[in-house]
């Protein structure tokens, strides 16, 4: 007896698993048997099942719907068993060297790219997501690169077809692609809607709530779209597409069939009460409304609706005949919380739908573990087209086939049984939207893992990935091949050695349905550009160069710099208050200067004291009496303005004073300073001095002035950390532009040259003989304009005029620097308050339009910031961020936002300098939206 007490445990295990092991090979139905693949495989199965690995505990994941009835079957181990290599934290991952060849077997037929090295329209289409996205879409991008992962395309009828046949063949998406352009002109009266069917693999939302962000990101938001009362299984899954609901709800789901179900529609559960009072709670932050999708029902109950606590209305589910319904409830401005309450007989409620009421994205994430395509056939047909009918989707995805190649690999069903399956759905689906896109995906990679730790394959994979494909095209849908995407042969094992799967080798973790998601984002998006077509894009993303050669110089130096490390690269920006705020110039100058080195701050206007200049390494001070006019609030007799279009005034004994490299070692060597003033009739004495030694006095002697004109006096020196006086001998007032100081050796030079408030039209209004003589003082080898901000919030911009006033600028320009390079920027998102609401300025897109036609005209490469923050509203979304990277006025931005934005910009020019074969790889982004920055917005400085 001692013995039996003291290892009362473990015969109390082996107990247990010598019973398990003799259920598992007597004559029962397989459901009954605790290991039913004992006949078969008896040693690798029962240890299989017996037995953890220690060496890799499996990570907890609230995302992964458990095992059991009405999950994702667990994988068929095949003959064909490949060694998984250890998984070691932070162990390099190997990857898949060259292009997939097109095959049957590999179901592709189009030519995918490896992650990490995306083709232009996938870089476009990472691009649209804004500066803030686009970093996280980086860190996926740069984790797929290392699993070997793949940027798949799209296909459909259309692929492969060439000539006359192409150009006449319409892309299975085009409805889709339809609805995001009118959604884009404003033209669409509400949202765009997408429906994405599917099993367990998107019943927590691990792979479309990274799509699902992305198309808000660029396409605006219109709602959460239709949520679950609580989750489709009982204890798995997130609750993110659900209510928060009470403990007694009966769920009947699609999956508990086995015959067609009067209750069921395309949502695939139900969620009922007999008379016991239950609830179900909702966030409605920021929607208008909310559909309750219902069953009436002969002893139907009520339903009571609270917003924030105040009843709506009750909602009466008593009806003669059991039919799907619909009951719309508005919400008081500001409602935060929906509350559903279920009582006084039988209610079953299917969800809700919770929408903005406005444009933008809504994307259906209708998930149902276990879901194979001959399941979802098992809900009610009228109720389906019904309700289907009533989300009036765009598109409709459909990501189904894990589950069927499971069976198919059990011999549970046949290749042709399956493809009849999808045909019914595809087929009712069609019945139901005829207007609406679609869009079917192949099975993931899956398998089981072996006693010897190999990772043996799901067998069926790719057999039923055919029979999906072959029933897309036929139904007249898009196909995408996710099973290519991951990597193909051999990426089940890459991405469980990332860690990026579940111990059931079925289920992404979070982290790989994120990258799941990026993939499919980029394949989806990419295919809406290519349709797009690149004159169809008014804001174009990345750098824009249809010349081919707008920044050749430019990058000529460039190279001169990297290579040669000699010469000198100016760059002169002029603007408004996004470079007058000195943020974004100060980051896209470091950037520079961190690559090729730095040559010195560079022109600085005179004017007060300001701390916007700290960053660059210059102080600024007026002593005295002095006026600081610029070219909007100046006197209108005068139009002689300095570079920023401001000129300091200063009286007799009035001094300026600047201080250069306040905050860094000077290292010696030489070094330029310039002075810009005005020479006038009646002028004072104007003095230069360099750390107290008079450098330069004029007028000299007493030689009068008769004529006005700019003036620039240049001198040499040792040191650049020196400081800079101008002062008013004596006389009449003197008027001074700024100064400048660079350092005599090869970097870059980067001039910061903004007036709050100003548009192109204004620098044209200067005198133009003034404005020349400074700007061939700079010497530059690049201009960058950047306008149209103020611009856009013209009601009724007179294209005419700007279009003169820039032929004006350029021509000025042009006399100044004939060599000179020139990128035009366009203007950030931008909008305007109304009594509703904040819209977008009236103007922006006429004024975005403009100045990329008149940056072709002149030969410049051109910008979009807007296309860069995200497209049309991206400055809410920006105000939103955490913390904001936009100010309140919805105009200017935050100093993390400017240099996100500048980093943007960086990024694009790297890049495109890169593809001459200047530089091996893109440098890394230096911006970090977690940053928090105090202070909130910025705005104007000069």
């Amino acid at each position: 007896m001692p013995f039996f007490r003291r290892h009362a445990t473990g015969l109390t295990i082996a107990c247990v698993a010598a019973l398990a092991v003799a259920l598992s090979v007597l004559p029962l139905p397989e459901w009954a048997r605790p290991f039913p693949d004992l006949v078969s495989r008896p040693r690798e199965t029962a240890l299989a099942a017996l037995l953890r690995r220690s060496e890799r505990p499996p990570e907890a994941n609230p995302g992964l719907p458990q095992t059991g009835p009405g999950a994702d079957a667990e994988a068929e181990e095949t003959a064909e068993a490949t060694e998984a290599p250890p998984a070691t934290e932070g162990a390099p991952v190997p990857i898949s060297k060259g292009p997939l060849e097109p095959s049957a077997e590999e179901g592709t037929t189009v030519t995918s790219r490896p992650a990490g090295d995306p083709g232009p329209l996938e870089l476009r289409s990472m691009a649209t997501l804004g500066t803030p996205a686009v970093l996280r879409a980086r860190e996926l991008e740069a984790i797929a690169a290392r699993i070997g992962a793949r940027h798949v395309p799209v296909e459909d009828q259309c692929t492969g077809l060439t000539g006359a046949a192409a150009k006449g063949c319409a892309p299975a998406l085009l409805p889709f692609f339809q609805a995001l352009e009118a959604n884009r002109r404003g033209e669409r009266p509400g949202p765009v809607r997408i429906i994405h069917l599917g099993d367990s693999l998107i019943a927590s939302d691990h792979i479309t709530d990274v799509v699902r962000e992305r198309l808000e990101v660029r396409h605006g938001s219109g709602g959460k779209g239709f949520l679950f009362v609580d989750r489709p299984t009982q204890f798995s899954g997130r609750t993110v597409r659900t209510g928060k609901a009470s403990t007694g709800w009966t769920l009947v789901k699609l999956t508990d069939q086995t015959k067609p179900s009067e209750v069921l529609g395309y949502s695939g559960v139900n969620f009922s009460t007999s008379g016991r009072t239950e609830s179900t709670e909702y966030d409605v932050s920021g929607a208008t409304f909310a559909e309750v999708f219902f069953l009436t029902q002969p002893k139907g109950g009520i339903v009571e609706v609270h917003a924030d606590g105040n009843l709506l209305g009750r909602l009466l589910t008593k009806f003669p005949k059991p039919e799907a319904a619909f009951a719309k409830f508005r919400f008081p401005l500001g409602t935060r919380k929906l509350l559903l309450t279920a009582k006084g007989g039988e209610v079953q409620l299917y969800g809700v739908a919770v929408e903005t009421g406005g444009q933008g994205i809504v994307y259906d994430s209708i998930g149902i573990p276990g879901a194979t395509a001959k399941i979802l056939l098992r809900a009610d047909e009228t109720a389906f087209r019904q309700q289907l009918q009533h989300r009036n989707p765009a598109l409709v995805v459909v990501m189904l086939g894990g589950n069927e190649a499971y069976e198919f690999s059990r011999g549970w069903t046949k290749p042709e049984e399956a493809r009849q399956s999808f045909d019914d759905l595809m087929a009712r689906v069609k019945t139901a939207v005829p207007g609406a896109a679609c869009l079917l995906m192949s099975p993931l990679d899956a398998g089981t893992r072996t006693m010897g730790g190999k990772i043996a394959l799901r067998g069926g994979t790719r057999e039923m990935a055919r029979v999906i494909r072959d029933a897309a095209f036929d139904s007249g849908c898009a196909y995408w091949d996710i099973w290519s995407a991951m990597g193909g042969k051999g990426a089940l094992q890459r991405w469980d050695s990332a860690r990026l799967m579940n111990a059931d080798l079925v289920h992404p973790k979070g982290a790989g349905g994120d990258v799941l998601g990026h993939l499919f984002d980029v394949a989806l998006t990419s295919a809406f550009l290519r349709w797009l077509g690149p004159s169809q894009m008014l804001d174009p993303t990345g750098l824009e160069d249809l010349s081919g050669r707008a920044l050749n110089r430019t990058f000529g130096a460039l190279r001169s710099l990297e290579q040669a490390h000699a010469g000198r690269v100016a760059v002169m920006q002029l603007g408004a208050s996004h470079t007058a705020a000195h943020y974004f110039t100060d980051q896209v100058r470091k950037r520079l200067a961190d690559r090729f080195g730095g040559a010195g701050r560079g022109f600085v206007a005179a004017g007060k004291a300001s701390p916007r200049l700290t960053e660059g390494g210059v102080s600024r001070e007026l002593e005295g009496a002095w006026e600081v006019p610029d070219a909007l609030s100046g006197p209108s007799r005068s139009a002689h303005w300095g570079l920023t279009g401001v000129r300091a005034e200063g009286g007799p004994g009035a001094l300026l004073r600047m201080v250069f490299c306040t905050a860094c070692e000077d290292s010696g060597g030489r070094a330029e300073f310039q002075v810009h003033y005005l020479e006038e009739p009646g002028m004072g004495r104007l003095e230069v001095r360099l750390d107290g030694q008079l450098m330069a006095s004029v007028p000299e002697g007493d030689q009068p002035v008769h004529r006005v004109a700019a003036r620039v006096l240049s001198f040499e020196t040792d040191g650049y950390a020196r400081t800079l006086e101008v002062k008013n001998g004596g006389g009449g007032p003197i008027a001074v532009f700024g100064a400048s100081a660079e350092k005599l050796q090869p970097g870059i030079v980067y001039d910061s040259l903004g007036l709050p408030g100003s548009t192109g039209c204004t620098i044209a209004g200067y005198d133009q003989v003034t404005l020349q003589a400074q700007l061939a003082a700079r010497r530059p080898d690049l201009y960058v304009l950047f306008y149209g901000t103020n611009e856009s919030l013209s009601e009724h911009l007179d294209e005419e005029k700007m279009q003169g006033c820039y032929d004006t600028l350029f021509t000025t320009l042009r006399r100044a620097a004939p060599q000179a390079d020139c990128l035009v920027l366009g203007p950030t998102d931008r909008m305007e308050q109304l009594p509703h609401g904040w819209i977008e300025t009236a103007s922006t897109d006429k004024v975005v339009a403009m100045l990329r036609r008149i940056a072709r005209q002149r030969g410049c490469a051109f910008w979009s910031p807007r296309a860069a923050m995200g497209g049309p509203g991206a400055i809410d979304r920006w105000l939103e961020h955490d913390p904001p990277l936009a100010n309140a006025d919805h105009v200017h931005l935050s100093p993390e936002g400017y240099r996100l934005l500048a980093d943007a910009l960086a990024d694009d020019v790297m890049s495109t300098y890169a593809a001459t074969g200047a530089l091996a790889s893109l440098p890394a982004p230096r911006g970090t939206p977690g940053t928090r920055v105090a202070g909130g917005g910025v705005e104007a400085e000069r």
